[in-house]
Formats: structure tokens, sequence, C-alpha cells
């Protein structure tokens, strides 16, 4: 059997202890709990990749910046990690979308990084994705920028990680 996270608690509903550290309410969905606390995919927790690695990055804009040579702290990653923290945890199921994203992601990144032109497609997404939400953000236009940033990714989902599924 699967072990549970050693942060999940059950108090009149489940909870999480990182989630309290870090946010001051505890209360988690049975979503996250049944992918993550359970023992399925803990490891992908971004609470738990929070807690044990400094933070959890923006993997695609983190591969995108890496790729441009800009540092961790730079504006872009700066902006959206706020974005991350602000606003879209913050909103009707963000918890999911942030936890889904986190569960996704570094395999888009993997599979883009195999292929020959790998430099072209992050530099590719870091002018279509990275730099408009950051400009939207900036603008005030949370929601804007969170809709474009959710198409993007199931864009590039679809082309990166479904059509290698299919092959």
């Amino acid at each position: 059997m699967a072990e549970e996270c050693a942060y999940y608690y059950y108090e009149s509903g489940y909870c999480c202890a990182l989630k309290r550290e870090k946010e001051g309410n505890s209360s988690i969905d049975s979503a996250i709990v049944h992918k993550y606390c359970w023992g399925y995919h803990y490891n992908d927790c971004p609470r738990y990749k929070a807690k044990h690695s400094g933070g959890p990055g923006c993997f695609l804009t983190s591969a995108c910046v890496e790729a441009k040579g800009l540092a961790d702290d730079c504006k872009e990653l700066t902006v959206l990690r706020g974005f991350r923290d602000h606003y879209l945890s913050n909103i009707p199921n963000g918890d999911n979308e942030i936890c889904e994203y986190y569960h996704t992601a570094p395999s888009i990144v993997t599979n883009i990084k195999a292929l020959p032109n790998s430099n072209e497609i992050f530099e590719r997404i870091y002018n279509e994705l990275v730099l408009p939400c950051v400009k939207l953000i900036e603008c005030g236009k949370q929601e804007e920028a969170h809709e474009k940033y959710r198409a993007y990714v199931l864009e590039l989902q679809e082309q990166y990680l479904h059509s290698r599924e299919e092959k």
C-alpha cells in the first residue's frame, strides 16, 4: 500500500500542513488528496517541491529563460511566479490547475529538449507566451493572462505529449 504524505491530515475535511504553512489555510480538495497525498505522484506535489527544493519553478518559462541565458530571478520568472502565488492560487480551481501544470509541464519540457531545434522552440514559446503574459499581468489583466497561458499549455500538451504518445 502506498504511504500517505507526511503533511496530509484529516480534520473535519482534507488538510495539508504545507498549505497551512504557506497560505494560512490547510483545506485541500479530494482531487488533490487522491492525486498527491495518498501516495500517487506524491513527489510531484507542488507544495512538497516548494518545501524541499527552494520553490517550484515555472517549467516552461524556466526552460525558455534558460535557453535565452537569463537568471532564475529574472523579471519574467519573478512576475509569473507572483502571478501563480497571488492570483492563480486564489481563484476557484486554481490549485488544481497549478498541480496539473506541475504534473505535465516537466514532460513537455523534456520532450522539447529532446528535439534538435529545442532552442528555436523555447524562443518561440518565450515570444508567444512568456512575454505576452508578463505584459498582460503588468497591465492588470490577470484573467486574460491566465486564459492565454492555459490555452497555450494545452496546445503544447497536444503537440509534445499527446502526439508523441500516439507514435
